[in-house]
């Protein structure tokens, strides 16, 4: 799968609030942090995979390959 680099113009820190998340890898020069309000989604995060779930924090940093694909019904598997 192609990655592509994320280039921001601000130079400082930013959020958002949403319910997608971006699902083609990707990185960029900064952290980033993502907080699950609600539902479950996979991460992938260089070659390791996790789920998330609400209230569960992701990190990634600098230069590392990220991304979430997109899940069926939000919930993570039993």
């Amino acid at each position: 799968m192609p990655t592509f680099y994320e280039n921001k113009a601000e130079n400082f820190l930013s959020a958002r609030k949403g319910n997608s998340l971006l699902n083609l890898p990707h990185l960029h020069n900064h952290l980033e942090l993502v907080y699950l309000l609600d539902g479950a989604t996979e991460t992938f995060c260089d070659d390791r995979k996790e789920w998330m779930g609400s209230g569960d924090l992701f990190l990634s940093f600098p230069n590392q390959v990220h991304f979430y694909p997109p899940v069926g019904n939000g919930k993570a598997p039993h």
